[in-house]
């Protein structure tokens, strides 16, 4: 009897995922989804105006640019809940890219805000986008293989000459 309650009885982590999004409709969801996308990919724009700008700031620049991700990545948790967003994250398919990207974005942030060393900012900054990419492609079907082959095919020097 005690064995059953171990096992249903939720953690605190558990409990705070659970309350941060309570029940909604798939309406609800799609719109927080793609309020918070859209949001997410105006800042990454903004962050790009900023990057290309007369007067580069770059630390600003990475603090819109990882902001921007954040946001993106907070939208997904409308579709599936923060809780089985957490869930898929750690998922074997996906958690050495979830850590790069997570890296990536704290990287981006301590090199342009704290160490202030602009090429290492920028390597995060590239690091992160291409992170972001993959981790997205994870969630598409045969999204992260279809890439693999292409990216493959274009670089074999014996399909380029057919």
């Amino acid at each position: 009897m005690s064995d059953k309650l171990f096992f249903t009885k939720k953690s605190k982590s558990d409990e705070l995922l659970d309350s941060c999004c309570p029940k909604l409709s798939y309406k609800q969801r799609l719109i927080g989804f793609i309020v918070c996308s859209a949001i997410g990919w105006i800042i990454s724009i903004l962050a790009m105006g900023v990057f290309f700008s007369r007067n580069k700031d770059i630390a600003f620049f990475a603090v819109l640019y990882t902001l921007g991700n954040i946001v993106c990545i907070m939208g997904t948790c409308f579709l599936s809940g923060p809780k089985s967003q957490v869930k898929a994250m750690k998922h074997k398919s996906r958690i050495i890219t979830t850590i790069v990207f997570i890296l990536s974005m704290a990287g981006t942030l301590v090199f342009a805000l704290a160490v202030k060393i602009i090429p290492l900012c920028i390597a995060f900054i590239v690091l992160q986008f291409l992170s972001y990419i993959w981790y997205t492609l994870s969630f598409i079907p045969f999204g992260q293989r279809i890439v693999k082959k292409v990216c493959c095919s274009c670089c074999d020097p014996e399909s380029q000459s057919s």
